[in-house]
């Protein structure tokens, strides 16, 4: 009890000491800055006295230490305002760059803008020159000393700005540790997240933010946050510096936690979202574990099952498929649930021996109306010719003359051919609708057909297991 209370008593004293020490370092680094600035201004000040020019032009005199160019001199910052400006005109440069003399003509050069003066030309007018050179010595050396000191305020600032931030960060991850004792986890990873801003990567702070997250992700679990929990745990996968058995203990409870979500919402009747979730629980490794092939197999069975009411059949067998692939004992029950979308060849043939009808009943209106208005009058029209053929014959019967005899026998022999014909052909439409009615069973029960066993090896089985060689924090 006694080192707890030590432990908070130096907490609560470094929190107390660090801020005071960060608001002399922030005064500390205010004041350097505002010595950088007037530095920065009086620089400035000395080179706006010397504007820099870029110069070029036709070489037309030349000497020891010179070059006279008829040219233009452009501002390097632009402002065509500045004195020295010059667009076609005559310039003196001093100690010109060689490398950029170009047979009579100068390249682009830099040269700072010293003074303006005039010469007569040949027919004795004063024709203006500017004089262009390096900056004189005492402003040179002048903006020298000044750049000095800036470079040494800079390097001072930038060794306060760090000192600064690593005491900012010893500040977090003291306020952290507060909240850690406290049990306030999410408190303490804000509060570490901070400090990671400041160092990415830093050892201690990833420590510490890796302890907390495990603690919060506890009891968001024991609460049945899960994808609060889930969320945690893909923050603590982006820690560096891991140990292989953190890393291992974060894998499991990501798996773990997904199972968990995974079942809640398969008992809630959310399928699909079980699925997605009993496959991100499968991301690190395969899990022997009988609940979770059964679920899960079952739940692909269910949307399956689901997609063939609503004739998706293609998409069931998927489904179906999938689900016989995590649990190999669910091929009877999807070769069952596909049985009874088959139709019968046999059964559906014979009831067109009615043709049409067995067309009619698998929902080929066009054909089975088709067959049976043609059978129907096939069949009137023989029945009409055999009745002809009865009346015709009763006429032989009656006749006494030997011509009308022959002519009513002939006659009634015509009628009962063409009524046998007739008949013939309404037995070859029964015929023809009993095979064509056979057929298109066959031609129904074609998509329902699987071969579950074709994708047993694609992703593999859940049986296969790892062994969780790592230490469960539960």
């Amino acid at each position: 009890m006694s080192k707890s209370l030590l432990v908070i008593s130096v907490l609560f004293l470094c929190t107390n000491l660090l801020p005071q020490s960060i608001q002399k370092l922030n005064d500390q680094i205010d004041t350097v800055q505002k010595n950088i600035n007037i530095l920065n201004e009086e620089v400035s000040s000395q080179k706006s006295k010397y504007p820099e020019f870029l110069i070029y032009g036709e070489i037309v005199d030349r000497g020891l230490y010179y070059i006279m160019v008829k040219g233009s001199a452009l501002p390097v910052n632009e402002d065509f305002s500045l004195p020295g400006t010059v667009d076609n005109g005559y310039m003196l440069i001093l100690n010109p760059d060689k490398e950029k003399i170009n047979y009579n003509f100068y390249s682009k050069t830099k040269h700072y803008f010293l003074f303006k003066s005039y010469s007569k030309n040949a027919f004795n007018a004063d024709v203006p020159v500017y004089n262009f050179g390096d900056l004189p010595g005492d402003t040179k050396k002048l903006i020298e000393e000044k750049e000095n000191k800036l470079r040494i305020l800079e390097e001072k600032k930038n060794y306060l700005s760090q000192t600064l931030k690593e005491k900012k960060k010893e500040e977090f991850l003291n306020e952290a540790k507060v909240y850690t004792n406290e049990t306030k986890y999410i408190e303490a990873m804000d509060k570490l997240k901070q400090a990671a801003k400041l160092f990415p990567n830093d050892k201690e702070v990833n420590k510490q933010f890796y302890k907390n997250a495990i603690e919060q992700v506890k009891i968001d679990t024991s609460k049945g946050e899960y994808e609060t929990a889930l969320s945690l745990t893909n923050e603590g996968f982006e820690i560096g510096n891991l140990k292989p058995a953190e890393l291992n203990t974060l894998k499991y409870l990501y798996s773990d936690i997904c199972i968990k979500e995974a079942d809640k919402n398969y008992l809630s009747g959310d399928y699909a979202r079980a699925i997605d979730y009993y496959q991100k629980s499968q991301q690190y490794g395969k899990e022997k574990l009988g609940r979770v092939e059964t679920n899960f197999a079952d739940a692909y069975f269910i949307i399956g099952r689901a997609e063939i009411e609503k004739g998706n059949v293609k998409a069931a067998k998927d489904n179906f498929k999938s689900s016989f692939k995590i649990n190999h004992k669910n091929e009877e029950r999807i070769l069952r649930e596909l049985e009874k979308y088959k139709r019968n060849p046999i059964t559906t043939g014979l009831t067109s021996l009615i043709p049409g009808l067995g067309q009619l009943i698998q929902g080929e209106t066009k054909s089975g109306f088709t067959q049976f208005s043609l059978f129907a009058g096939t069949m009137l029209f023989g029945y009409i010719s055999k009745a002809k053929a009865d009346d015709q014959y009763n006429e032989y019967l009656k006749a006494t003359d030997v011509d009308k005899e022959t002519q009513y026998y002939d006659e009634a022999n015509r009628k009962l051919i063409t009524s046998y014909t007739a008949l013939s052909v309404g037995a070859a439409i029964i015929i023809y609708s009993v095979i064509d009615s056979y057929f298109i069973a066959i031609e129904h029960n074609k998509p329902f057909e699987i071969d579950i066993h074709s994708s047993q090896s694609s992703a593999g089985s859940f049986n296969n297991s790892f062994n969780v060689a790592f230490k469960i924090y539960f």
